[in-house]
């Protein structure tokens, strides 16, 4: 399957206030299928997240109104399965690991390699998709596990009735025979 077939419903949000960079990422996105949306800012970038619910954003870390690293829990915080990559021209370890721990899938350093990030976004949402996946196959078994207990809770309260009965003759019985 070609990445366009598998992309073509996807929606992507790119926020980058920097209008070249976000116009490049969403025509070089939409030139191999995804859908793409463009933020200014991060402030905006939330309110189109949060209308819409996107599966990937990629998100400049200095943006007006609204930083990055500020979008990025925000996202988390409303949806925790969506993947958050981080893009800057301002690049340093310790925002690096803010970003990792606070739940962005990849840092890019600008300028990338348009490659880079074609394969970057495949991963994310491979990564997605697994995470999706591994819920699903957590609820189900959450069913499961309900379903079982409740045919053992089933199974117990027959055993209760026929003991329950089992105790009434015994009771009758000896009731018949003056000892009760």
């Amino acid at each position: 399957m070609r990445a366009g077939e598998r992309s073509s419903r996807v929606e992507i949000l790119v926020a980058d206030d920097e209008s070249s960079i976000a116009d490049s990422l969403r025509a070089f996105l939409e030139g191999i299928g995804y859908l793409v949306s463009t933020a200014a800012d991060g402030r905006e970038a939330l309110a189109i997240f949060r209308e819409r619910l996107m599966p990937l954003v990629i998100s400049d870390i200095n943006m007006p109104l609204l930083g990055g690293h500020e979008l990025l829990r925000e996202i988390k915080a409303v949806a925790p399965e969506t993947e958050v990559i981080i893009v800057t021209g301002f690049a340093t370890v310790d925002g690096a690991v803010k970003a990792i721990k606070d739940g962005a899938y990849d840092y890019i350093i600008k300028p990338f390699r348009i490659a880079t990030i074609q394969h970057t976004v495949e991963k994310a949402l491979n990564h997605r998709a697994l995470i999706l996946e591994n819920l699903r196959l957590q609820r189900r078994r959450q069913e499961q596990d309900l379903i079982a207990q409740d045919l053992r809770l089933q199974s117990s309260k027959s055993e209760l009735k026929a003991l329950r009965a089992q105790i009434n003759r015994f009771a009758n019985i000896l009731a018949e025979r003056g000892v009760a």
